[in-house]
């Protein structure tokens, strides 16, 4: 899922930062359903020291873990914490994907394939009701949070076991957090109105 697609990147004296797809595609806003693997494109324009500084609410409600790797300078940075930072050096000649976001060192890959935990969690709607189907061999912990951030249920479901949760789910978008063993990761993003 993504945001604005940048069609025009501007003055090449001017610093750009910007979230990278597939095909390259690059975009100011980029929402996606998991940020693990995430690509972050950059063009220094006419400076060549930069400090990114990492300004996020919630992320513990999601992920345990949050690293920028710094593919140029071949570093990876803990940036789990509200407000840290990372100083770093750029020049033109510079791969212009530059950072990925990863939220577990031990799974980074280098492209978003799914892992076998993904592969094995189905998240979908039926009659109105957020079903998750867990069919591995550890248990899942499931939270659902609403459009804005709150927390509407947090669940276990068994290992090779089906849950149906009964809340009373208001029409909107929910999106619908898994985490299996130790591994965090969002499996779906359930888009359909959920009508009651």
């Amino acid at each position: 899922m993504a945001g604005m697609v940048l069609k025009k990147l501007g003055d090449p004296a001017v610093t750009q930062i910007y979230g990278m797809e597939e095909n390259n595609a690059m975009y100011q806003i980029n929402a996606k359903s998991d940020i693990h693997n995430s690509i972050i494109g950059f063009k220094p324009g006419n400076d060549r020291n930069f400090t990114l500084k990492f300004t996020h609410q919630g992320i513990n409600t999601i992920y345990n873990n949050l690293y920028l790797v710094d593919m140029v300078a071949n570093q990876t940075v803990d940036v789990y914490a509200n407000g840290t930072e990372y100083t770093f050096t750029s020049t033109d000649s510079d791969p212009v994907q530059r950072f990925k976001i990863i939220t577990n060192l031990g799974i980074a890959t280098d492209d978003n394939s799914p892992t076998e935990f993904e592969n094995n969690m189905e998240v979908f709607k039926m009659n109105n009701k957020v079903v998750v189907n867990n069919r591995n061999q550890i248990n899942a912990t499931v939270k659902v949070f609403d459009e804005i951030g709150r927390c509407i249920t947090n669940s276990i479901v068994e290992s090779n076991s089906q849950l149906i949760l009964n809340e009373n789910l208001a029409k909107g978008v929910y999106v619908v957090h898994l985490k299996v063993g130790n591994y965090g990761l969002i499996v779906n993003r359930v888009k359909q109105k959920i009508e009651i």
